[in-house]
């Protein structure tokens, strides 16, 4: 795995790029193809199936076993550029590069409030939410006081300067989000 270096971007740049995409993190993505996501109802377990479109750095279009339509997952456990952000796009290239066209495993967990489903994300025994952080494409989620699953990694991630650690970090998608 090789590093890139996050591109720069002027504040104008980043404004309205931010203004481009118009809602906020976590908004619902374009419909699909075929106008209609998997309307199943939600059931917590493990999945297997193949992921159709990468959206960004951490959600994906899965498409379970046995189903037509794609359902939109946030990998849980952490939070990765938005699109329109410093190293966004090579966020999602990263994910792209390990999931995509890929049978994978999803566990599912929740949904979260745009309807789309949480869960780790597994291309055999590797959850990819753990190593897009480790890669340095990701920040392990926080939430208040909890750094989240993902710490230990993020920290190594940071010492070897590692995908946006290279560039002295970045911001933190929340924080980004605050500001747009």
């Amino acid at each position: 795995d090789g590093f890139i270096a996050a591109p720069a971007a002027t504040p104008e740049e980043a404004a309205a790029a931010a203004a481009a995409l118009g809602t906020a993190h976590g908004a619902p993505t374009a419909p699909a193809l075929d106008g209609e996501f998997d309307d199943a109802p939600f059931e917590a377990g493990e999945v297997r199936g193949k992921v159709v479109r990468v959206v960004d750095g951490d959600t994906i279009w899965f498409v379970r076993d046995g189903a037509t339509k794609p359902m939109k997952l946030r990998i849980e456990g952490i939070d990765a550029p938005e699109i329109c952000q410093a190293f966004g796009p090579e966020a999602k290239r990263a994910l792209s590069s390990r999931v995509l066209d890929r049978d994978v495993t999803a566990r599912l967990r929740a949904v979260d409030d745009w309807g789309r489903r949480i869960g780790h994300v597994y291309d055999g025994d590797v959850n990819i939410g753990q190593r897009l952080v480790r890669d340095g494409f990701a920040w392990s989620i926080r939430y208040r006081w909890d750094r989240g699953p993902y710490m230990a990694d993020e920290r190594l991630a940071q010492s070897f300067f590692r995908g946006l650690h290279a560039a002295g970090g970045g911001e933190l998608p929340r924080d980004f989000r605050k500001r747009h």
